[in-house]
């Protein structure tokens, strides 16, 4: 049985891609020049919380805006589990790196995990939350 882990892989950079804006979009990492996703089935806003502050924002919520145009790609995390506080997804309780387990749980060709992220504490600007 494989159990949960924690990642410490040095050179993953983290972005988010195909969203309306450079503060929004699916949550992209690449890893020695191949880029991946992260499955959607267990992202929530603990995960984009501390993936939008290591990527210099101030909060982070899950985001619904998924851009079907985006192509499928490799899915390199299945799942993370972070409380919120930490400060690298990397030291998130997480499935593995490259890892199958718990991979029946992502869908074939799901959007992967998509993230919003603010400069601004989530709490205090609400009303940015919009629907297309």
């Amino acid at each position: 049985m494989k159990d949960i882990s924690f990642l410490f892989l040095v050179g993953i950079q983290y972005s988010l891609v195909g969203g309306k804006s450079n503060w929004t979009g699916r949550v992209e990492l690449s890893y020695d020049g191949v880029v991946g996703t992260v499955c959607a089935w267990s992202w929530k806003t603990a995960d984009a919380k501390v993936l939008c502050r290591q990527l210099g924002y101030a909060d982070g919520i899950v985001s619904y805006d998924h851009n079907n145009k985006l192509v499928p790609t490799k899915r390199w995390v299945t799942g993370y589990f972070c409380q919120g506080e930490e400060k690298t997804l990397m030291t998130c309780l997480n499935t593995g790196f490259n890892s199958t387990f718990l991979d029946d749980l992502c869908l074939y060709n799901e959007p992967g995990a998509y993230a919003s992220c603010y400069n601004d504490m989530i709490g205090t600007h609400i009303h940015m939350c919009y629907m297309y």
